[in-house]
């Protein structure tokens, strides 16, 4: 949604169609910085967040970590 608004309020570019299309052999889209930042980055930091979040959900509903990671440990008290 956020992406669509912001293109509602974009400036139109002057003369875009009179411009010529990209050279596909010299004018690349994906260079090896776009692709770093999102595998890398972005990637890792998705990754991070969705695990957190995970945690989180369970850590809500009363499931500690040590009986998500080590349920057969001696780590916590697991009652009578």
């Amino acid at each position: 949604l956020v992406p669509a608004i912001s293109l509602a309020y974009e400036e139109a570019e002057n003369a875009i169609m009179s411009r010529a299309p990209r050279n596909i052999k010299t004018d690349r889209m994906v260079t090896w910085q776009v692709l770093c930042h999102s595998y890398l980055f972005a990637g890792v930091m998705e990754a991070l967040f969705s695990i957190l979040a995970f945690f989180c959900v369970f850590w809500t509903h009363g499931v500690a970590l040590a009986d998500l990671c080590f349920p057969d440990s001696k780590l916590h008290f697991s009652g009578s």
